[in-house]
């Protein structure tokens, strides 16, 4: 059962748990989490009805299930419901305010917490950097105690995030420990503030040390190719996933080579490739090949593309507009 919730086959995590002869509170709270990853929140709130003996655990799982299907109102409720909770619980609910509700929320919270941990002020941390307040950032960051490797990969994504790569690179260097995650975040630091050239020097450097990139390390590689014009670089990267770390491109992979080759002016292979990918192409992929063909006045392939797009977004108000103003220019 638990190997099923785990890897998302919700029907069958369902009769697995129907067939067990007998049932504790761990295999109601693997059910119950499974529904929540699922955002089926209807049928995890009938689960947690009927756990006997619900604990912090069960209560918090509902927490974070409200939470990230963005219901505050049976968030808080469930919160404040809760006959007891633990620095998860308080956490999940930190997270909650900072990345849904607002940020006076998530500090009304976090200075009710009776005792905090490094869990919660990393919460904190990047609760403070998501709305642009980096002195209150790094002001908690010094605070934890006992920083781990998540508390540094947060300082370095809050300086990342507003612009101060300097100070970011700074504080990466002076990490006692890495991780993929900590080498993803500064290169998405230099691919998204337009620095393609240091964000495929950052990936090397990893790959060096020995990590092993994975699909969000490759799209924000990706996306620093896009932002630099770096054509060729970026190809290699995009068949590197297969064939170096076999991994299977997906929808944002292909859109950042879509791109790409959209900003080099590169349209009759950014035409083939959107023809070609494994999937149906989606409004981004198609609106992204739009936008070129007005840049390039290119209005026999914008009127294919379009037909793509229109065919199974006919309500794309986007599209009507970007195909609209290339026929007022050419």
């Amino acid at each position: 059962m638990t190997a099923y919730a785990q890897n998302g086959y919700l029907d069958e995590a369902k009769r697995a748990f129907d067939d067990m002869p007998l049932r504790d509170i761990f295999s109601w709270t693997v059910l119950l989490q499974a529904y929540v990853d699922s955002s089926a929140l209807d049928d995890a709130k009938l689960a947690f009805e009927r756990i006997p003996g619900r604990n912090v655990v069960s209560w918090t799982c509902m927490v974070v299930g409200y939470a990230q299907s963005e219901d505050f109102d049976r968030c808080k409720k469930t919160f404040d419901t809760m006959p007891v909770r633990n620095v998860f619980s308080w956490t999940a609910m930190v997270v909650a305010a900072s990345q849904h509700w607002s940020l006076d929320k998530a500090r009304e919270t976090f200075h009710k917490i009776p005792s905090w941990n490094a869990v919660t002020m990393n919460a904190m941390v990047q609760g403070f950097a998501r709305n642009g307040l980096l002195r209150e950032s790094r002001e908690t960051f010094d605070r934890i105690p006992e920083k781990n490797v998540i508390s540094w990969t947060s300082i370095v994504t809050a300086y990342s995030q507003n612009a101060r790569l300097d100070e970011a690179k700074a504080l990466f260097d002076d990490m006692p420990v890495r991780n993929l995650v900590s080498w993803t975040s500064i290169v998405a630091g230099y691919a998204w503030n337009g620095h393609g050239q240091k964000s495929t020097e950052m990936f090397r450097a990893m790959e060096l040390q020995g990590e092993i990139p994975d699909e969000i390390s490759f799209v924000n590689v990706l996306t620093g190719c896009s932002h630099g014009g770096l054509l060729r670089r970026g190809w290699v990267y995009f068949q590197s996933m297969q064939r170096d770390y076999s991994l299977s491109p997906g929808k944002e992979h292909y859109c950042c080579l879509l791109d790409l080759l959209a900003r080099s002016g590169r349209l009759d292979e950014a035409e083939d490739l959107l023809a070609s990918m494994p999937f149906a192409p989606d409004e981004v992929a198609c609106k992204t090949v739009l936008a070129a063909c007005g840049i390039y006045r290119d209005l026999e392939r914008a009127i294919r593309v379009a037909d793509v797009v229109l065919d199974d977004h006919a309500g794309s108000s986007d599209c009507y507009l970007l195909l609209r103003n290339i026929f007022c220019e050419v």
